[in-house]
C-alpha cells in the first residue's frame, strides 16, 4: 500500500471536513493570517498545519459534537518542517476542550523554543495550573488531554520511544449541563511560522443528552472516529482491522440514517447529510479487502459527510 497516497487522501479528508461543516457551530476554522494546508515531509508523512501568513495570524477549528466524561483528545504537534523553524520561534499549539456557552476551555498545549536556554527544545504546558516541561533538542511532542468527568489531566511525551508522563491534573471546570466541543489552535503566528499537527484522535463516551438528536449525533461521531481508525488499519496494512472498522463505522451511520426524526431530518438537511455518508460507508467497506488501493478515493467521500452532518445535527440540542 502506497504510505504517501493514503496520507495525502486521509489529511484531504480531514481538511474538507473541517470547511464543509456548518460555520455557525464552530466546525469551519477561524483563520486569521493564517492558512490551515496538508502537507508533507519525508519522516513525517502527510500531516495538517496551520501557517503563518501576516502579522499576528492565529488559526482554530472545532468539531460540533458535545463530549460526554470520559473523553480525550490527542494528537502528535509541534514545528514538523525544518524550515519554518526561525519564524517559529515561540509559537503556540493547542489542543482541548471548550465550552460553547462561556470562555471557560482545558488545553494543553506546546511552545517552541528556538533559543531557549541550553539550546532549542519545545515546551509543554497547560491551563490547569502552573507547571511545564521541556523536551530538549526537538521540535515535536505528542500531547493528550483527558477528563473523567471530575478531573482534567494533561499528559505528553517527547518521543514516541518514551512513555506517556502527567504533566499537571486539576479539578475539571466541564459539567454535564454543558456542550464542549474539541478543538486544536495556532496561538499569535508570525509570517513564515508553522503549528503542524498529525495522528488527531477525540474520543467521546456517549450522548450527551437524552434528546433523540444527541443520540443520532453520538452514532455519527462514532462513525466518523470508526472510519478514521479504518484508514489508519489500511495504512498500517492491517486489512483485517480495517474490514472489522469500516463494518462497525457503517452499523452506526446506518442506525443514525434510519432512527434520525423525519421532521428534524428535513428542517436541518441531516438526512440528506446522513443518507450520503452511509452510501459512501458502504462503498468504504466493499472495497476490503480486495480493493484496498481504492480506498483512498472513497474515505474522501466519507469524512466530510460525517463531519457535516455533525454541524446540522448540533441545531437539535
Amino acid at each position: 500500500m502506497n504510505r504517501t497516497r493514503l496520507r495525502d487522501a486521509l489529511l484531504l479528508g480531514l481538511t474538507a471536513a473541517s470547511v464543509l461543516c456548518g460555520g455557525g457551530f464552530g466546525c469551519a476554522p477561524d483563520l486569521r493570517g493564517v492558512e490551515l494546508r496538508a502537507a508533507t515531509l519525508p519522516g513525517f508523512g502527510w500531516y495538517m498545519a496551520f501557517n503563518g501568513k501576516k502579522p499576528a495570524g492565529s488559526g482554530t477549528f472545532a468539531l460540533p459534537y458535545a463530549v460526554k466524561a470520559p473523553f480525550t483528545i490527542s494528537a502528535r504537534m509541534g514545528v514538523f518542517d525544518d524550515g519554518a523553524l526561525v519564524a517559529s520561534d515561540d509559537e503556540v499549539g493547542c489542543i482541548g476542550f471548550a465550552d460553547r456557552a462561556s470562555s471557560d476551555d482545558e488545553r494543553v498545549c506546546f511552545e517552541y523554543q528556538r533559543q531557549a536556554t541550553g539550546g532549542p527544545g519545545i515546551g509543554v504546558y497547560s491551563n490547569l495550573g502552573s507547571l511545564n516541561h521541556l523536551c530538549p533538542g526537538g521540535s515535536v511532542v505528542e500531547l493528550i488531554l483527558e477528563n473523567d468527568g471530575t478531573t482534567v489531566t494533561a499528559r505528553y511525551r517527547c518521543s514516541s520511544l518514551d512513555a506517556f508522563s502527567v504533566l499537571e491534573t486539576a479539578a475539571t471546570k466541564w459539567s454535564a449541563s454543558e456542550e464542549w466541543d474539541a478543538f486544536v489552535l495556532a496561538g499569535t503566528m508570525d509570517p513564515g511560522a508553522q503549528v503542524a499537527f498529525d495522528d488527531l484522535r477525540i474520543t467521546s463516551n456517549g450522548p450527551y443528552s437524552s434528546d433523540p438528536e444527541a443520540a443520532i449525533a453520538f452514532e455519527t461521531f462514532q462513525a466518523f472516529q470508526l472510519g478514521l481508525e479504518s484508514f489508519y488499519d489500511v495504512e498500517a496494512d492491517d486489512l483485517a482491522a480495517a474490514q472489522t472498522d469500516a463494518g462497525l463505522s457503517h452499523d452506526h451511520i446506518a442506525l443514525a440514517a434510519d432512527d434520525v426524526d423525519p421532521t428534524f431530518a428535513a428542517s436541518s438537511g441531516a438526512g440528506k447529510l446522513l443518507d450520503k455518508a452511509e452510501q459512501s460507508h458502504l462503498r468504504l467497506l466493499q472495497l476490503l479487502p480486495g480493493s484496498a488501493a481504492k480506498f483512498p478515493k472513497t474515505y474522501l467521500k466519507v469524512a466530510p459527510l460525517d463531519a457535516d452532518a455533525l454541524a446540522a445535527l448540533a441545531t437539535g440540542f
